[in-house]
């Protein structure tokens, strides 16, 4: 997914970049340099789909104990703790916004 200023976000399985963790997901910049300033929280074991908000934050679906949830988190890749998530137990493989 590309960001607003042409960063990229890729997600899947952990990626390491020289020998070092980087996680579910990762941001990639326009150079092709991984972003060490996005640190996305541990709070997923999965990441199965992303989605844009307009406010830069991103949704992102995945697990985490077996379960399906959702977790936004702020354009640095930090958790967002005003995000409600009243919904984790449910199945989902993606996550997609309609505009409003």
């Amino acid at each position: 997914m590309i960001q607003p200023g042409g960063e990229t976000v890729i997600w899947g399985a952990d990626f390491a970049v020289d020998g070092q963790a980087k996680g579910k997901l990762v941001r990639v910049k326009v150079d092709g340099n991984v972003n060490n300033t996005f640190t996305f929280c541990s709070c997923l074991l999965t990441v199965s789909s992303v989605a844009l908000q307009t406010d830069g934050k991103l949704i992102v679906a995945g697990s985490l104990n077996n379960q399906a949830n959702l977790v936004t988190i702020n354009a640095d890749g930090s958790n967002d703790t005003t995000f409600n998530n009243a919904v984790g137990g449910f199945e989902s493989s993606s996550a997609e916004l309609e505009p409003t």
